[in-house]
This record gives C-alpha cells, sequence and structure tokens, in this order.
C-alpha cells in the first residue's frame, strides 16, 4: 500500500445551515486531491421530540448514524483511508473495512522553539485499530508533502453549501 498513485483516500464532513439542517459529504481523492467521487446526504433536521428524547445523544446519532456511515460506505471508490475532524466518527471505525483517522489541529505552545509549524495536525485512530496509526501519519506526511491536507474539507463545505442552495425539493 506504499504506492501513492493508486490510494483513494477520503475526507468526510458536516455542514450547518440557517434552517437548522445538516448535511454531510464525503469527498474521495487521490493523493494529489484530484477528486474521484463525491457523495453528499440529504439535509438532516431532528424534530422537537428527537431533539427532546436523544438529548446529548442526538449529535452522535445523526453524524455516524444518519450521515456518516451511510457516506462512508456508498462510495463506489476502494477507500484506502478516511480522513475527518470530527472525533464523533472514530466510533464508526470497527464497522468499516479501512482506517479512520481524526485530524485534531495541535496548535503550537508558547515558548516551542519558532520552527515547530503553527496548527499543526495530530492523528488519532479508533483505539481498536493502533497498528493502522503509522500508515494514517505515513499517508498524511505524504499528501502534506504535496499540499495542504485540510484543503478538501473547504471544498467539501462549499460543495455542500451550493447543494443546499440549489436542491430545494431536499429540505
Amino acid at each position: 500500500m506504499d504506492d501513492a498513485s493508486t490510494w483513494r483516500i477520503g475526507f468526510i464532513d458536516f455542514a450547518r445551515f440557517a434552517d437548522g439542517a445538516i448535511r454531510g459529504g464525503l469527498l474521495v481523492t487521490d493523493h494529489l486531491t484530484q477528486p474521484y467521487d463525491f457523495r453528499a446526504t440529504t439535509p438532516v433536521k431532528p424534530t422537537k421530540v428527537q431533539q427532546i428524547l436523544y438529548g446529548k445523544t442526538l449529535q452522535i446519532a445523526m453524524f455516524n448514524d444518519l450521515i456518516g456511515l451511510p457516506l462512508l460506505t456508498s462510495s463506489r471508490e476502494k477507500i484506502t483511508i478516511v480522513f475527518t475532524r470530527h472525533h464523533t466518527l472514530l466510533s464508526l471505525r470497527p464497522r468499516l473495512e479501512f482506517p479512520l483517522a481524526f485530524l485534531q489541529a495541535d496548535k503550537r505552545n508558547e515558548g516551542e522553539p519558532s520552527d515547530v509549524p503553527q496548527n499543526r495536525q495530530v492523528i488519532q485512530m479508533h483505539s481498536n485499530f493502533p497498528t493502522e496509526l503509522e500508515f494514517g501519519r505515513h499517508v498524511f506526511q505524504k499528501m502534506a508533502e504535496s499540499g495542504d491536507l485540510l484543503e478538501p474539507f473547504t471544498r467539501i463545505s462549499q460543495a455542500l453549501t451550493e447543494i443546499h442552495k440549489i436542491r430545494p425539493e431536499d429540505k
């Protein structure tokens, strides 16, 4: 799996809209972040009753069961690894056939040498899959050499915003 040209890297993210809807998007790219597949969910809008019944677990249920898992299992591409900025999605890893990596900003501490980059990213994997951490770091490092690994998340957000504007039948 060291041939980066064969990698299919997924990026999954969510967007919240003024009407209360949440949409999820999965962008699958090559190692240069050229898109191969894009999937988006219909808007998810919890009712007041759901908000009451689910309480604090509503966001986890929405992100994982209604948005995350359907997206992660729908791609036509054979995914190598998926990156997310939402820690809650790591709980889906046992139900997937590929590694899922959580990217977390690790800001430089005051007093660190200036050659330590600001806004570093720390990768975390599901605790039941510790051997995937090395591969996740390897992919991250290879991709960072050729560009901004966080930029695909911006594309997902922009695409979801456009979809939300032009698909009123989904609202």
